[in-house]
């Protein structure tokens, strides 16, 4: 009974995160005007739909030229629909990203996020998720492994929905932005001013971070708990970036290829989360 209300809890925390990437899936535009009016007009990267994604660190955005995860996923999208095609060259694709303008911002914003989701990652594995894996694990091994990946992609899109939701709509408002028009006041610099608050932000919320491990005794170091936070933010990045480019095919490739990557990142997750 336990595992059950565990179940329902973690399925409504993934159905809620689901609904705030994409409210349009509870009817059309009057749903979206009535989400979108709870935003603040002055912060419109967080409206909701489809191109609030377009904000996410390292995702990709078409109008600023931002090649990210999403545009590589177009890029190597002909190799998975068809095996025909040429074998593409994912590093060479991937190395593009840091030459993006606009880089070393994406990047604060990424390491802010992956340290925000661990306090997260730890609240959603206390009220749901522990009794979950340890039904998980009680499996035989060929069902144990879809169900981890299943648990871990439900887990990486929930937390990580959430950290981006605190890191834009509290952390950047109570935090950053006033951090960002003080530096830039005494400055005069708006590149040394962004620099200088998020390399604070992330040396306070590290501060934070290290703090809740020590006291809650949480599994694992803290350079683990980031490399899982990591795991988490990829996870979250690649399967939107996935769903974007491949909505509405359904081929036999295309879903061998996205059920191995939930398997691939399951077995992964359950290596390093002991």
């Amino acid at each position: 009974m336990k595992q059950f209300i565990c179940f329902v809890l973690a399925l409504a925390l993934l159905a809620a995160s689901l609904l705030m990437l994409y409210p349009q899936l509870l009817g059309g535009e009057k749903t979206l005007n009535l989400v979108d009016s709870y935003v603040p007009s002055d912060y419109a990267p967080w409206k909701m739909g489809v191109k609030g994604l377009e904000s996410f660190p390292m995702y990709g955005n078409e109008e600023t030229g931002f090649y990210g995860i999403k545009d590589v996923m177009e890029d190597v999208s002909a190799f998975i629909k068809s095996g025909e095609a040429e074998r593409p060259d994912i590093w060479g694709y991937l190395t593009r990203i840091p030459q993006n303008k606009g880089f070393l911002q994406a990047l604060y914003a990424m390491v802010i996020l992956i340290l925000v989701s661990i306090p997260v990652y730890m609240v959603l594995r206390l009220i749901c998720y522990n009794p979950l894996y340890k039904w998980i694990g009680d499996r035989n091994l060929l069902i144990r492994l879809p169900l981890r990946g299943l648990a871990t992609l439900g887990m990486g899109i929930t937390c990580v929905s959430a950290a981006w939701l605190i890191t834009n709509q509290v952390l950047f408002k109570s935090l950053l932005e006033k951090l960002i028009e003080w530096i830039k006041g005494v400055t005069d610099s708006l590149p040394l001013a962004l620099s200088s608050a998020n390399i604070t932000a992330i040396i306070l919320i590290t501060c934070v971070v290290l703090g809740l491990l020590k006291v809650t005794v949480f599994r694992g170091s803290f350079g683990l708990s980031v490399l899982l936070a990591l795991l988490r933010v990829i996870i979250f990045t690649v399967f939107f970036a996935y769903v974007s480019v491949f909505w509405g095919e359904f081929s036999l490739r295309i879903i061998l290829f996205g059920a191995a990557f939930m398997i691939v990142c399951g077995v992964v997750e359950n290596v390093l989360d002991k």
